[in-house]
């Protein structure tokens, strides 16, 4: 089970705040991955969102493809970039038969699948979509990432909407949840919307094993410190399919 729908409420609001992620993953998938590929090579970026990874793919000369399970998510992403092609699709159930070089996956995005068993249909999905020896990257909340970062409350205001946010982390039963109160001006009426987000924590053996399950080796997990990005608790995962 995921969430992609999640998103429809608020997707202009999230590109407006958080659509930046971008400026802070690139550089890191830049040393990593696309320094080892041939420019213009085909990748496809999982769980898109606004568009924002795309775009600057696109104007960077590579050959993009994005995939979410949002509408309101991909209507904005085919304006940011217009270069890329876009399906939408849940993770755990497209389908592309050795097709990309790299594919990436970034701002915790997997930690939506809240079932194990998807996650395992994830990577297999991704090993399948794959060229052999393609790369597959992504990052993941981890423990500590919940335990510091999913709390408390936060707000923000602007003259055509306001968003409150309280966040709260079951560390038992290893979910996170982000509860959102929105209001958004139209014309002279303001309409409020309530939901959540929720994220599962996964163990990184456990991700490591399933890489490994659904055909992937050269597995790397980094602290994002490694790349002078210091958010506590989050990890990159890069791994290889099998040449």
């Amino acid at each position: 089970m995921s969430q992609p729908d999640a998103y429809n409420p608020f997707a202009d609001v999230y590109h407006r705040h958080w659509g930046n992620f971008a400026d802070q993953i690139l550089p890191i998938i830049e040393a990593s991955v696309l320094q080892r590929l041939p420019p213009g090579s085909p990748i496809l970026d999982l769980c898109c969102g606004t568009g924002g990874l795309a775009k600057k793919l696109t104007e960077d000369g590579w050959d993009v493809t994005g995939v979410d399970g949002s509408a309101s998510m991909l209507e904005i992403a085919r304006r940011e970039a217009p270069r890329a092609r876009f399906q939408q699709a849940d993770a755990q159930d497209f389908h592309y038969e050795s097709c990309f070089a790299a594919v990436f996956s970034t701002y915790d995005s997997l930690n939506h699948i809240l079932e194990w068993n998807g996650v395992r249909k994830t990577f297999s999905n991704v090993r399948r979509a794959l060229t052999p020896g393609g790369w597959f990257f992504f990052d993941l909340n981890m423990r500590k990432g919940y335990q510091n970062r999913w709390k408390g409350q936060f707000h923000i205001v602007k003259d055509d909407h306001a968003v409150m946010v309280s966040s709260r982390y079951d560390d038992e039963r290893r979910i996170a949840f982000m509860d959102f109160t929105l209001f958004t001006r139209e014309q002279d009426h303001w309409h409020r919307s309530d939901f959540t987000l929720t994220q599962r924590c996964y163990e990184e053996e456990q991700v490591i094993g399933a890489l490994r399950e659904a055909g992937f080796s050269d597995i790397e997990v980094h602290d994002t410190s490694r790349f002078d990005w210091n958010q506590i608790g989050r990890s990159i995962f890069i791994a290889r399919s099998h040449p």
